[in-house]
């Protein structure tokens, strides 16, 4: 009879535990509800509206809370600007009151490093500030050589040289000749065989970003992003604003050829060697060892951009009582070496959750169709976080001002919990809980 009354009693536990979980599941607390991205989208913000807003999409869609993006030429008030930072004060308070929380996006537009420059109000805002902390780009000059006949050729004076190398592209011979540097000019006898002078430089792109390799660039770009947030609301952090995100940074910049000035010395520090010798391999074939160069390069690439672009932000989101999230931008290719990353492991180790966006096929068609930008006003995004807050959103859906018009057609807005498109959902229409 003991034994048929505890199996009962573990029966009903289990009824009632199961109970339980499905009445949290039709209405979770605020902390498992979604955090998507609320667009400040190519308009003027006005406080009123925007307080009504956000109260509608957390009130009556159950939100958890959002991660303002401000986005497009015509937002305002200026970026980071007194004014500013009073209408961000608003929705923290609107957060704090209703329990709610806060994702500190790091950038206006995308991707993070600009300060403004792409998707912003063009102007480039880190790249005025410290203009030698953008992002670097590797590139080779080549010079044919006669055997038996020395040559005298000046070396490119912009940029820092990562390696200059003679190879005979017949043997695939390859030999390093930095050392024989003088008064910026390079004089060689190549010996027999079909030799050509390689100078690798690590020259300033242009682009407008911060240079992820590195940390102390990064360190400015927090400085002037996350630390201004913290200085105005020191008291919301980690109470209403729980977390960073940064959005989309990549390796695909700089036509591919990204690179940082410290990349030898730190390389050497790592492994104990110069890679002075491994250049030639990442533009040709230099033998059995081709693979493996590559291997050493492109990956210690991937850990200077783990280390500088992502732990700088995760140690300083740390160091103030925060999480560092974030949605890394091809992350969907099955072999980024050259776009954007060698693999998830040293992008991850360096971040306390991945955020990564929902996409779909419907919607990319869509895109296709009208590549107008979507309607002046606000609109919100959803994703996914991966890591300690699994199913918490974190990127992309879509929303236009809150009087239920219909956007232009092609663009995506959320209404009463589902997803929409004018004519033709771009998701399966679902209530969102």
């Amino acid at each position: 009879m003991r034994k048929e009354l505890m199996t009962l009693a573990c029966v009903l536990a289990a009824a009632g535990s199961a109970a339980q979980n499905a009445d949290e599941f039709r209405n979770p607390p605020a902390a498992y509800r979604p955090v998507p991205l609320w667009f400040w989208n190519n308009t003027p913000i006005e406080r009123t509206e925007a307080a009504e807003q956000f109260r509608t999409f957390t009130q009556r869609d159950g939100y958890g809370g959002c991660a303002i993006l401000p986005f497009g030429g015509h937002f305002a008030p200026e970026y980071l600007s007194d004014e500013y930072f009073a209408l961000y004060g608003e929705i923290v308070r609107e957060a704090r009151e209703a329990g709610l929380v806060l994702s500190l996006y790091d950038e206006y537009g995308f991707p993070s490093g600009s300060m403004g420059a792409i998707n912003g109000d063009g102007t480039p805002r880190f790249m005025q500030r410290h203009p030698e902390a953008t992002i670097k780009r590797l590139d080779k000059f080549e010079y044919p050589l006669a055997a038996g006949t020395e040559c005298d050729i000046e070396l490119p004076r912009d940029g820092r040289l990562m390696a200059l190398v003679a190879m005979d592209s017949l043997t695939r011979e390859v030999r390093p000749l930095s050392g024989r540097i003088s008064g910026g000019r390079i004089r060689w006898t190549p010996p027999q065989g079909a030799w050509k002078l390689l100078c690798f430089m690590c020259v300033k792109d242009g682009d407008p970003n911060v240079d992820y390799l590195d940390p102390d660039a990064v360190q400015l770009f927090v400085e002037d992003t996350h630390q201004r947030y913290y200085d105005r609301f020191p008291e919301a952090f980690g109470e209403v604003i729980t977390e960073t995100f940064c959005d989309e940074p990549t390796l695909y910049r700089a036509q591919g050829r990204i690179w940082t000035e410290r990349f030898n010395e730190r390389f050497e520090a790592a492994h104990g060697f110069s890679p002075e010798a491994l250049y030639p391999a990442l533009w040709y074939d230099t033998g059995p060892g081709t693979a493996a160069a590559r291997n050493y390069l492109f990956g210690f690439r991937a850990r200077l951009y783990a280390e500088g672009f992502m732990k700088t932000i995760h140690d300083w989101a740390a160091a103030h009582g925060i999480r560092s999230t974030g949605h890394q931008d091809q992350e969907e290719v099955l072999n980024p070496v050259s776009v954007a990353w060698r693999g998830c492991s040293d992008y991850c180790k360096t971040i306390r959750d991945r955020g990564v966006r929902w996409r779909a096929r419907r919607r990319q068609e869509l895109h296709r169709q009208d590549r107008r930008r979507p309607p002046r006003g606000t609109f919100l995004q959803g994703g996914i976080l991966i890591g300690d807050q699994l199913g918490q959103a974190a990127g992309h859906v879509g929303n236009i001002r809150g009087d239920g018009q219909h956007p232009r057609p092609g663009t995506l807005y959320h209404r009463n919990g589902a997803i929409y498109q004018r004519h033709q959902p771009a998701y399966p229409p679902c209530r969102m809980v």
